[in-house]
């Protein structure tokens, strides 16, 4: 990017960020002053009604405990959605009676969080159940070139971010104790997001197994999970609860991954994106064995072992069905948390580390990978704002077989800090409204001497010998409507924009060791928006 364009995208960053939030902050400061000039009598009655609600939130956290078969997603967003819109509700509008059906929850105030009851007893049906989701949005983007190369362009695709798919699952109780899962699902990506590039309008299209595995459950022991799915430190890296997972999450190359970096004069460099944005580092998908403890406390730890493995039933560009590592193993432990505190705030963290032996099979360096983890999430349930922490960090092998050819290292840590924060609610009655904004920080140790990339970046032609490392930074921001299918849960169109703006800074070093000047790289800016329609699906992304 030239400097013009990193002070400008630099100053407009904190400016976008505040913004957003006095946005947020007028947003939840209008809630609550609704209808301050209700009467005496209804707000003594909505008080009453409120200690109520504390007094079953606190039965509801009991009931979580007690409940060691519950399902571990606990990042239900439109649930929290309806809770933090019934937080306020007592407050700005006359209430129903216990019991009275006029507000169309069965007098609960709209309390109805992931820990309700009622809702877990939706999740622990018996039998089949056939969902399917579809997201196809346009991909607008601008890499700020020149020259002949296609330097902007609104692409159709398929969104890594959460692509459509189809899933069966089935639930069926053995006896009182024991209960057996299965689950087969299928994602299937059409000109998918992080494959099209400059060159490409088409990107890639592949139908991949998403998961093909049996829960065996008790309420006391815990679960068993064979097959193919993911291991326990997967997804603990990346956690929010902001309720917009479907246009943006940590994992930030799902936009722009095959993109071509813009270097001098705005040519391209030859070197993509996805080469630096590292995105959660934490567990992976293949053929596992996971075993998870009951819920305790609001604790669930979880253990795998097994070998990462992508299968794919159909796949364009004449690549392999199978990309297997083996040779090794990948051993991981995670731990989620969720709760609510103080009958106000919904708080969620997960962990994870683990350690990678496994290679693929032309691979030219031998794996050692170790790495760890986290987020922390907090939401308050009275307005919807949130704010969430995720970040990570990727220990390489010691060895290799080219290390950087001035410090004789091979490749360092890989690190990177996401914050995501906003509001989720009831704006309105057809369903939860997602504001957010987002900052990502990721930096990479690659003691890298590989001639293209040192031409490709270095200011002035061969004084440079080594790349050092690198920082990436990206921030954006963005909006994602619900609607819900009157009278029928199991139909819901997600509606969302977003924008975000990637930039790249290298580190070079001569042949002495002393820093030398790279070139001005091109910012990456792109607009992504489309709908998500979904049946018997639940949002998770």
């Amino acid at each position: 990017m030239t400097t013009s364009d990193s002070e400008l995208s630099r100053k407009l960053a904190l400016p976008t960020l505040a913004g957003v939030g006095l946005l947020l902050f007028y947003a939840s400061a209008l809630a609550q002053t609704n209808n301050d000039n209700s009467k005496t009598d209804s707000k003594e009655s909505a008080t009453a009604i409120a200690k109520m609600n504390a007094k079953e939130i606190a039965k509801k956290k009991d009931e979580q405990d007690d409940d060691d078969d519950d399902d571990d997603d606990d990042d239900d967003d439109e649930e929290d959605a309806k809770a933090s819109n019934g937080a306020l509700s007592a407050f700005n509008r006359p209430v129903a009676r216990q019991g009275d059906n006029g507000n169309g929850n069965n007098g609960n105030n709209g309390d109805d969080d992931e820990d309700e009851p009622q809702s877990k007893n939706k999740k622990k049906e018996e039998g089949w159940k056939l969902s399917a989701k579809l997201n196809r949005p346009m991909l607008l983007w601008d890499d700020h070139g020149t020259g002949k190369l296609r330097h902007r362009g609104a692409y159709n695709v398929d969104s890594d971010q959460d692509s459509s798919g189809v899933a069966l699952e089935g639930k069926f109780k053995i006896n009182n104790d024991w209960s057996i899962g299965l689950k087969v699902s299928l994602d299937a990506k059409i000109m998918h997001s992080d494959s099209v590039s400059q060159i490409d309008p088409n990107g890639n299209t592949e139908i991949e197994l998403g998961d093909a595995l049996v829960e065996l459950v008790h309420k006391r022991w815990g679960k068993i999970i064979v097959g193919h799915s993911e291991s326990a430190s997967d997804g603990t890296s990346n956690f929010n609860l902001a309720g917009s997972n479907v246009l943006a999450d940590a994992e930030v190359e799902n936009w722009n991954s095959s993109f071509f970096i813009r270097g001098r004069h705005g040519a391209s460099t030859g070197v993509q994106w996805g080469e630096f944005f590292a995105g959660p580092q934490s567990g992976d998908t293949g053929r596992f064995i996971s075993y998870w403890t009951p819920k305790i406390n609001g604790f669930e730890i979880g253990a795998s072992i097994g070998q990462p493995q992508e299968i794919f039933l159909y796949r364009t560009g004449g690549q392999p069905t199978f990309d297997d590592r083996t040779g090794g193993w990948l051993t991981d432990i995670g731990i989620k948390y969720s709760a609510i505190w103080g009958n106000a705030f919904r708080v969620a963290a997960r962990f994870g580390a683990f350690r990678d032996t496994t290679e693929e099979s032309d691979a030219n360096n031998p794996t050692t990978e170790t790495g760890y983890g986290g987020s922390v999430a907090v939401k308050h349930l009275g307005t919807g704002l949130n704010f969430a922490v995720n970040a990570g960090a990727v220990h390489h092998s010691s060895s290799c077989a080219d290390p950087g050819v001035v410090s004789g290292r091979c490749r360092g840590d890989d690190k990177f800090l996401y914050l995501k924060g906003g509001i989720v609610r009831n704006f309105n009655s057809w369903g939860p409204t997602a504001i957010y904004a987002e900052h990502y920080n990721g930096w990479k140790a690659q003691h890298e001497s590989e001639l293209p990339v040192l031409r490709a970046f270095e200011l002035n032609a061969g004084a440079a010998a080594e790349m050092k490392g690198s920082v990436e930074r990206m921030w954006g921001f963005g909006l994602v409507q619900t609607f819900k299918s009157k009278g029928a849960d199991e139909f819901a169109t997600d509606l969302y924009i977003g924008y975000r703006n990637y930039s790249l800074d290298a580190d070079l070093i001569n042949a002495g060791g002393r820093p030398v000047p790279s070139v001005a790289l091109k910012d990456f800016s792109a607009v992504m928006a489309g709908m998500r329609f979904r049946w018997n699906d639940d949002g998770k992304d």
